[in-house]
């Protein structure tokens, strides 16, 4: 009968001194014996790399005939499943709980950053940004910290304040379609530099009342009348021609506008002014002159018939 020689095996254990990922091989020291490096022996295909570093005690399996296998670390605690517990590093960089320089910065207990976080994103929530005003980008401010373009839309508020078209409190008041304020009341003091213009074409629609002292403008085409209502029924005002050049029309009138009682007293002012009662419809009074009159009705009547167009001022005491 042939008899075949069985080799010896037996399990030793070894210091690591280097590991070669790319062939899955080893080279190992024996702990007892001479001291004597074993060359590149295969490592067990389930052994994980990670568990391979240099001067690690390892379980080397050798037969007498060939060489040996790397077996895995030697005395280590089992490390199942793979990856778990707390790494040292993540590709080589530590974490922090608080932001520090090169270091990975965790979440807080709310699952956010603790930190503000500076740098050069690549969107913010998916959108890109630009320096000039592009389609579904964010608009950066230019160098004087500004937006560098006109910004059209409807915005909900102004700095939290909403706007209204008519007066209302706590509200942005809206210009109306002639680009004028639409009348409302100024409480308090007012300043205005630079002189204050109010007026209205075709009517005394508008006028401005500061302690009782109303000034209002009118343009009065030739052989028409403007109609005013003074908001009271009686006081003294001054009429003015601002026409270019007819400044020196003007005359200072008492009157009173009621039911009973009504008059109407030119005071002092130039001879193209006259006064009367009752209405006036544009050909009532004198060729050539500036009627003024008082009526029933409450209101004050002013007629042109001074040969054009006129600019008429009125300022009255109430």
């Amino acid at each position: 009968m042939l008899q075949v020689p069985v080799p010896s095996v037996q399990i030793i254990r070894a210091i690591l001194r280097e590991y070669h990922a790319a062939t899955h091989t080893a080279e190992v020291e024996p702990v007892l014996g001479p001291a004597s490096l074993v060359g590149e022996i295969p490592v067990l295909m389930s052994c994980r790399p990670d568990l391979l570093t240099a001067g690690r005690q390892v379980a080397v399996l050798t037969w007498s005939d060939v060489g040996g296998l790397v077996l895995g670390p030697y005395g280590a605690a089992p490390d199942d499943p793979p990856n778990a517990g707390d790494a040292d590093t993540v590709d080589g960089i530590h974490a922090s709980a608080t932001a520090t320089a090169n270091k990975l910065l965790a979440l807080n207990a709310s699952s956010k950053l603790p930190a503000s976080i500076t740098g050069d994103a690549d969107t913010v929530d998916g959108i890109h940004a630009a320096a000039a005003a592009a389609a579904n980008k964010l608009l950066a401010l230019d160098g004087s910290a500004k937006l560098p373009a006109s910004i059209t839309g409807d915005a909900d508020t102004v700095d939290s304040i909403h706007a209204a078209t008519t007066p209302t409190g706590n509200k942005l008041l809206a210009m109306n379609a002639n680009a004028k304020f639409p009348t409302h009341t100024i409480e308090g003091s007012l300043t205005v530099e630079g002189g204050l213009n109010v007026g209205v074409e075709g009517a005394f629609g508008s006028k401005i009342i500061i302690d009782g002292l109303v000034s209002a403008h009118v343009n009065i085409a030739d052989d028409a009348v403007s109609i005013y209502d003074p908001s009271g029924s009686y006081g003294g005002f001054m009429v003015l021609c601002a026409s270019a050049g007819q400044g020196a029309i003007w005359a200072w009138i008492n009157a009173r506008a009621t039911a009973t009682g009504t008059f109407c007293v030119k005071l002092d002012g130039h001879a193209n002014v006259e006064v009367t009662t009752g209405v006036l419809i544009g050909t009532t009074g004198t060729d050539g002159k500036l009627t003024v009159s008082t009526h029933t009705d409450g209101k004050i009547y002013i007629e042109n018939r001074l040969g054009a167009t006129r600019s008429i001022r009125m300022t009255r005491m109430a």
